[in-house]
């Protein structure tokens, strides 16, 4: 109580409010960039002071939790000031939450359902109105009085419809009139059974909200535009909520990608009509920032039902991490964006295993077939990433890669990465992209085995008095760099391993074959007669 008071009295002696004084005290941080981004967004669309502004912020924090982007909170705000004023606006903050897509479809019902005047509160209040009865509504006078609203309903409708009205009524809430009108419309329209209507209508609620005009107009692109069978629309009943303007904008924004027509594109993965159009501008910039070729696309439409953030997000964190940095240049490097969590756990799971020759088919393949190679124990890879990479880095096709890859034992045993790595190491040792062409096996070995013995290659020229040390062709350098590597390991292949491994397999054979490429000056590959000279087999 004695603590009590002299807090009050010390209030009363600076002359500040305790309403105040606690007010300053929990106040926001407008120093915060978010915040700043906020305020800024509520005084260019309300017209409204940088102080009003931080008060509505900190007054409403459910609204600004992050939840809502700023795009769409400036889409809201921007749908909001063309039909409703400023002040309006301000005496009910959580209005801004809602979508601006949302309250031109609310507003759309309400205007089929013949509501007089249609205010900002109506559409706040939308759900609670619809499940009033039309008497009631009337009585309100939001509906005009002598209005037949079940007349009105048909009118929205491109086709005549055949109704009962006695088993219509004003005393039924507009949500039951709206279904009882929209379910004879899907009959006829679409033939689709009770059955079906109801099945959609569980599984895809938002489509009891949808306006009437809005289902007759994506109906119309759905058949005309597209040729989709009812079938075809009854199985993606969704499509009945999509907005018939954005998918005529996706269309118009974006006809094609890689060469191939959007409609087609459509047709294969319905889902994306219900992505923005913007959105789907957004993703494809994402991607092509991160120097992905839209024909990835193509390989994964999924990645349209992403968010442009989500997107965004995996793109710039996978290619921090080096393991799938490797694979940015992999045609279907989307598929681990779009299996991103999935992948990223895999990977954690190999590494734990010391598994390295992981795949991109296996980072995003089902559970079964993963499970199904872990329980196997086998660290091996079908070869495809890395015929790929080899033949985007060396500018060769990609079956002539491969026709030199498979000639070695252990190819099926290396990973992309570690290819990479000895590339790069190559490289930066100034050997050119031709001296890799002629050693490409080379790359199958690690640089741990590749810099000692180049070093010692060089060391020995220089104690032996090589004269023209400097002039040995870089390519056979590293053709007798692959031969020492490997005599340690009596050829078997095994030096492509950073631990030893013991297979005498073909020891004799390659070394008789390694010699005699030598000694010929050949610029082929060390074990580029392998397989003609023996049964090499890849494991």
């Amino acid at each position: 109580m004695f603590s009590q008071r002299i807090s009050i009295s010390l209030f009363r002696v600076f002359g500040i409010s305790r309403r105040r004084f606690n007010s300053n005290f929990t106040s926001i941080n407008d120093d915060q960039p978010k915040n700043k981004r906020l305020i800024e967004i509520c005084r260019t669309y309300l017209d409204i002071s940088k102080q009003k502004a931080n008060f509505i912020i900190e007054k409403n924090p459910g609204i600004f939790d992050g939840n809502s982007s700023f795009k769409e909170i400036e889409s809201t705000l921007r749908y909001l000031t063309n039909k409703y004023s400023s002040s309006e606006i301000l005496k009910n903050p959580a209005c801004i939450i809602i979508n601006a897509s949302t309250y031109e479809n609310r507003h759309q019902v309400l205007k089929e359902c013949l509501f007089r005047d249609i205010q900002l509160s109506m559409l706040v209040k939308y759900a609670s109105i619809m499940r009033k009865n039309v008497s009631v509504l009337k009585a309100y006078n939001y509906i005009i009085p002598h209005g037949d609203v079940i007349e009105n309903l048909k009118i929205q409708l491109n086709i005549p419809i055949n109704i009962n009205k006695s088993k219509l009524s004003e005393q039924m809430s507009l949500n039951d009139l709206r279904r009882d009108v929209m379910n004879v419309y899907l009959r006829e329209r679409l033939q689709m059974t009770d059955e079906e209507i109801n099945r959609a209508r569980d599984v895809y609620r938002n489509l009891k909200h949808r306006s009437l005009k809005s289902i007759v107009e994506v109906l119309d692109i759905l058949l005309n535009e597209f040729d989709f069978t009812r079938e075809k629309i009854v199985r993606n009943a969704y499509l009945l909520s999509a907005h018939p303007k954005n998918i005529l904008n996706i269309l118009e924004t974006t006809p094609c990608i890689a060469d191939v027509d959007i409609k087609q594109i459509l047709k294969s993965r319905p889902k994306i009509m219900m992505q923005s159009s913007e959105n789907i501008r957004t993703i494809i910039d994402s991607v092509k920032k991160f120097n992905i070729p839209e024909s990835s696309i193509i390989k994964c439409h999924e990645i349209f039902t992403l968010s442009p953030e989500t997107v965004n997000n995996r793109l710039a964190e996978l290619y921090t991490i080096k393991e799938f940095h490797v694979m940015f240049s992999h045609p279907r490097i989307l598929k681990l964006i779009y299996y991103y969590n999935t992948a990223r756990s895999r990977m954690e799971q190999l590494k734990q295993l010391k598994t390295q020759c992981y795949s991109l088919n296996l980072l995003s393949a089902t559970s079964a077939v993963f499970e199904k190679y872990v329980c196997l124990g086998e660290d091996k890879t079908k070869g495809k990433e890395i015929f790929h990479y080899l033949s985007k880095q060396l500018n060769m096709p990609n079956k002539d890669v491969r026709a030199v890859v498979l000639l070695h034992p252990r190819w099926t045993q290396v990973s992309v990465l570690s290819i990479k790595q000895t590339i790069d190491f190559l490289l930066y040792n100034n050997f050119t992209q031709e001296d890799i062409k002629e050693n490409i096996l080379l790359l199958l070995y690690p640089v741990s085995r590749i810099k000692p013995k180049l070093e010692e290659l060089l060391e020995w020229e220089m104690e032996n008095n090589y004269n023209n040390a400097k002039s040995l062709p870089s390519n056979k350098l590293l053709n007798m760099c692959l031969y020492f590597i490997e005599s340690e390991y009596h050829f078997t292949g095994d030096a492509v391993f950073e631990t030893t491994r013991v297979d005498s397999k073909n020891d004799a054979l390659i070394s008789a074959i390694v010699t005699k490429n030598l000694i010929e000056g050949k610029k082929n590959n060390t074990f580029n007669n392998v397989s003609t000279q023996a049964n090499v087999t890849t494991e």
